[in-house]
């Protein structure tokens, strides 16, 4: 990462004219990809494509869905200005 600050021209550069995919790391672990915007745009059509064709969830997993959502809504109120949970949080049911 540290590298590529330094060389963010050149990098996109060969990213958009030499078709390149750059995989960005930190320590040895990938971090994040760089890749031509036309490539982008294909997996996103390709994604957005895959969501409308995926079926509806089945109603016990709305029902689970919905009450994880209002869970993490009450954590997020009980966080308050302090930043730390006031009660321990539990194990999610799966």
């Amino acid at each position: 990462m540290a590298e590529a600050k330094g060389k963010l021209t050149e990098i996109v550069g060969k990213v958009k004219y030499g078709k390149q995919t750059i995989f960005l790391q930190r320590r040895g672990q990938p971090m994040a990809v760089l890749i031509r915007m036309e490539a982008y745009e294909r997996l996103r059509s390709a994604a957005q494509t895959q969501a409308d064709d995926a079926p509806p969830l089945a109603p016990h997993l709305l029902k689970q869905q919905r009450a994880l959502v209002e869970r993490a809504r009450r954590l997020r109120e009980q966080r308050g200005s302090s930043g730390t949970a006031r009660q321990p949080v539990g194990r999610f049911p799966v």
